[in-house]
Formats: structure tokens, C-alpha cells, sequence
């Protein structure tokens, strides 16, 4: 991910799929969503530091559920002890439904994750002494910088993210 594509978009775009395959791109929930329930798949997120020096993150389970249960992130396995990104960024997103600008699942009443951040993702509204949508936000509008928990050198250190599936 490079900033060349919008990702503030709606429902039916996140659900459809846009951008660019060769260049960045968000492939569709419901083509994730059927993928990922045909047989297991393994999620591997890679990362290059402004340095170059590369990271990533490895979970043994991807899975994402249908529309009807607003593609929820129904299957995230373990996150593998050989990632080296550091932390899990993406255990909070657990069981957590999409959300996008138009959508708002983020289990927040008075606060709208989706719009807020500009874009779409498995948000969560879980923290008590403020709004706290995300961990892992992947796809945030590349001005204000990706976010991944402890990265190392921090958030404004990414420079490239790529997101892939694999079957297991």
C-alpha cells in the first residue's frame, strides 16, 4: 500500500472489491468471504520499514463470514511466535464485524469508526476512557499513516504493507 488508492469507501465498494491488482488494491468481502469458507487459509501481513528492513505478522486462520453477519472476522488463529512485527496488532479485531463510512458496526453508540478513520475495517469499540477503534488499521488514508500496535520505530515508520492469503 502505497496511498495511490482511496480507501474511504462505501459498503458496497468494500463489498465489490476496487483499486489496482498490481499496485494496491482491496480485493472484495465477498470474495474474502467465500474464499476463506471454501477451506482453511493462513493470513500473512508484510511490512517494510522506512529503512527498508522488512516485518511481518503471521496468523495460522483467516476467515471472514458473509454479508448476512456484516463480514464478520469470524477466524484469526494464533498469531506464529516467528512474526516478527512484534505484537499481535490484530487480536482485538477478533469476532468483529465490518465497518466502513456508510456502515457503522463498531459496537460504539455515539462514535462512528468507520467515518472517523476514513475507511473500512474490522473495527472494535472496547475502551472505557475514550474511543479506541483499532490495533491493526492497514488501510488508513496513507497522510495520516497506517497503524500496526508497537511497531517497531513507530507508525511513521511504515513505508509498504501488503495483506495475503494462502490455503494451509
Amino acid at each position: 500500500m502505497d496511498g495511490g488508492v482511496d480507501f474511504n469507501r462505501d459498503w458496497n465498494d468494500y463489498k465489490q472489491g476496487f483499486g489496482f491488482l498490481h499496485r494496491e488494491f482491496w480485493l472484495g468481502n465477498e470474495k474474502l468471504a467465500y474464499i476463506t469458507n471454501q477451506k482453511d487459509y493462513e493470513l500473512r501481513i508484510d511490512f517494510v520499514s522506512k529503512s527498508d528492513d522488512p516485518y511481518f505478522a503471521k496468523y495460522n486462520l483467516f476467515r471472514v463470514s458473509d454479508e448476512g453477519t456484516k463480514y464478520k472476522l469470524v477466524g484469526l488463529g494464533e498469531y506464529d511466535s516467528s512474526s516478527t512485527v512484534g505484537q499481535d496488532g490484530m487480536d482485538p479485531h477478533r469476532g468483529q464485524p465490518f465497518s466502513t463510512r456508510d456502515r457503522d458496526n463498531d459496537g460504539y453508540s455515539s462514535y462512528h469508526c468507520g467515518s472517523s478513520y476514513s475507511n473500512g475495517w474490522w473495527f472494535f469499540g472496547s475502551n472505557v476512557n475514550g474511543y479506541n477503534c483499532y490495533n491493526a488499521l492497514l488501510n488508513y488514508p496513507w497522510s495520516n499513516r497506517p497503524h500496526w500496535y508497537n511497531f517497531p520505530g513507530g507508525n511513521n515508520n511504515i513505508q509498504y504493507i501488503e495483506m495475503k492469503i494462502r490455503p494451509v
